[in-house]
């Protein structure tokens, strides 16, 4: 199963984050701060990027549903004149071709769901990075300032200074909250699966029957 969007991006922003204090560890607290936000800007060109292929999914979702409608649409015209010729083996069939493409409308509906979600998602999340990005970097321009102020302080303070710190640990858990979005999908069982195909079996037998039945009913009105 492929990595969730979110958990690539959490992930990606967590390491660079992390690379980012490791690279910085005998820098300035400016420079810590400025990569920080650099990280920030990487991680919102990502984000575009996942959300452009979720808008990509769901237009190709849409188009599958109009394409499997009108295939079931034709496979429904096949079984009618398949029953008028007396042939209700291949009405059967044709029955169950239909069920295929309408069980394919509802997947590609999911699909249009599940990627209309996730641009949703996306969208969020890179108002959350942008409204972060403003506040850190409200919160180098303070410490620049500070550090203006305090010219006599030594670089070993600054750096030092817990303010910094406390700054990209707070962007962390703003990701944190921001992506901490995970699931799971369980597997069905080969019970499930006989009872899935038991209750297609008796679908098409109802289905050719009604319409044994309409065509009858048809016939005795022209009668």
């Amino acid at each position: 199963m492929a990595e969730p969007f979110y958990m690539r991006a959490k992930r990606v922003v967590s390491a660079g984050i992390e690379s980012a204090l490791d690279q910085a560890e005998r820098a300035s607290g400016t420079s810590l701060m400025r990569e920080a936000i650099r990280e920030v800007d990487r991680a919102m060109d990502k984000v575009r990027r996942e959300q452009e292929d979720a808008t990509d999914r769901q237009n190709q979702a849409v188009g599958q549903q109009k394409l499997s409608a009108q295939r079931a649409e034709e496979w429904g015209g096949k079984i009618l004149f398949t029953l008028e010729k007396g042939r209700e083996d291949l009405a059967e069939a044709a029955i169950m071709q239909q069920m295929d493409f309408e069980a394919k409308i509802k997947h590609f509906k999911n699909l249009e769901a599940s990627a209309k979600m996730d641009v949703s998602r996306l969208n969020r999340l890179l108002e959350e990075l942008a409204a972060r990005k403003t506040a850190m970097e409200d919160e180098l321009a303070e410490f620049e300032k500070m550090m203006s102020e305090n010219k006599a302080a030594s670089d070993e303070h600054m750096t030092s200074d817990p303010g910094v710190e406390q700054k990209i640990k707070r962007a962390e858990e703003t990701f944190d909250r921001t992506m901490d979005l995970a699931g799971g999908v369980a597997g069905s069982s080969k019970q499930a699966a006989d009872i899935g195909k038991l209750q297609r079996n008796s679908e098409v037998e109802e289905r050719l029957a009604a319409l044994k039945k309409s065509m009858k009913s048809k016939s005795n009105k022209n009668k």
